[in-house]
């Protein structure tokens, strides 16, 4: 199904599939920078809403001057029109609509099935509603995107498994402890693959179990103050390996940070490692002599490549299941862009019986005309609705009028 007024609908921007972080970066907004373009004058009129996020930016928007956007966009972040033209992308009508409904879903995600991208769209649109630009086209288009994406994750393996390896990591820990909340996490190395690991513990210990250690104690500090994380220096590194149940070593040392040695001076109980680094950072000798299970960087992306390989399994039901969600959509934009021709039915059939009350008022006391103003009433709204069902179901195809007089009045020619 397709109407002109898709053709409103555009989507432009930067992200991570035709942009690589240094361009992407240039294009970033910070939440001011949103609020100007909001605020801006030219915007006046037009549905808008923002989303910038590590992996892009881009504007979704329902205008028919994309030209203008484009120049409030470049006015307010830090790149240019010429890096943007060459960096970025731009869809219109149906494509665009596919486009939001893939980035709900986490088909469009830098790993697939992400479905943090739908925190941030909520958010996003929150920010856009609170500031009055989120016209009701729009704003419906994201919120069916948005449950269908709920769809997607309940009927589809999308989002399953561990797709990245500091997710598989926290994984790897769920599937191998029995009571992780009760067990002490060090995290020792808290760079970008120990920063990450640790945004996906948050999500699955409590923090007060969580114990960051590093080299440079101050960038342990710094990620433990985002997370209420405890801190403790690299030389107690022995004593906090002996409470430990688990350790998740992530770093960039290049030979073995945790040797035998240094096991032998703790106690022998049983322990999950976890070694992100490369070059290994554990020796792997270790579990040769005590109650250890490891897992490095390669036994973690064979668990993550599984996981992968199952959401790219699920992408064809996936864009089924968006199929579906446009087709409610587009079904919405129809009936909703036929909402003037509703009521102009309606004003026109009760202009015609208030006439012709009008008309025969002289031949009926006061109490009758009461009676035919309720009968009439009802009569004509009877009318008006099975009219506005005709065109509801039939508008988008042509017919002559003796058919469509045949079908508003179902008359059955038999």
């Amino acid at each position: 199904m397709q109407n002109d007024h898709s053709d409103n609908f555009h989507v432009f921007g930067i992200q991570h599939q035709n942009a690589d972080i240094s361009v992407r970066e240039v294009f970033s907004l910070s939440e001011d920078q949103i609020l100007s373009i909001y605020s801006d004058s030219k915007i006046s009129g037009k549905g808008i809403m923002i989303l910038s996020t590590c992996n892009r930016t881009e504007i979704w928007a329902y205008t028919n001057d994309l030209n203008q956007l484009k120049e409030v966009f470049i006015s307010k972040c830090s790149g240019n029109m010429k890096l943007l033209n060459k960096y970025s992308f731009c869809l219109q009508g149906n494509e665009a609509i596919k486009h939001v409904f893939k980035v709900a879903a986490g088909i469009d995600s830098q790993i697939l099935g992400d479905l943090q991208i739908q925190s941030q769209i909520k958010k996003s649109t929150k920010l856009a509603q609170e500031k009055d630009v989120l016209n009701p086209e729009l704003n419906r288009l994201i919120q069916i995107a948005l449950r269908f994406s709920k769809k997607i994750k309940n009927e589809t393996s999308i989002s399953e498994g561990a797709a990245s390896v500091a997710y598989a990591a926290v994984q790897y820990i769920l599937e191998n402890s029995s009571n992780i909340k009760e067990q002490r996490v060090l995290l020792f190395g808290t760079g970008k693959i120990g920063s990450l690991t640790c945004e996906n513990l948050r999500k699955h210990i409590y923090e007060k179990n969580l114990v960051l250690t590093n080299r440079t104690k101050e960038n342990a500090e710094k990620l433990a103050g985002k997370i209420g994380a405890e801190v403790k220096d690299i030389k107690n590194l022995k004593e906090e390996l002996d409470a430990c149940d688990i350790l998740i070593v992530a770093s960039g040392a290049s030979n073995y940070t945790v040797d035998r040695e240094l096991f032998k001076s703790i106690s022998n109980k049983k322990r999950i490692l976890i070694d992100l680094s490369v070059p290994r950072n554990i020796d792997p000798r270790i579990i040769e002599e005590f109650h250890v299970q490891i897992a490095d960087v390669d036994f973690l992306s064979k668990m993550q490549e599984k996981a992968i390989q199952k959401r790219r399994a699920s992408i064809p039901r996936a864009m089924e299941i968006i199929d579906e969600g446009i087709n409610e959509f587009e079904s919405w934009m129809n009936i909703r862009h036929l909402s003037p021709t509703f009521k102009a039915i309606k004003s026109k059939l009760h202009e015609i019986r208030l006439a012709e009350l009008e008309f025969h008022k002289n031949k009926f006391n006061s109490e009758d005309q009461s009676k035919l103003d309720v009968l009439t009433g009802r009569l004509m709204d009877k009318i008006a609705r099975q009219m506005i069902n005709h065109l509801k179901e039939n508008h988008h195809s042509d017919s002559d009028p003796v058919k469509t007089l045949t079908s508003v009045l179902e008359i059955n020619k038999s």
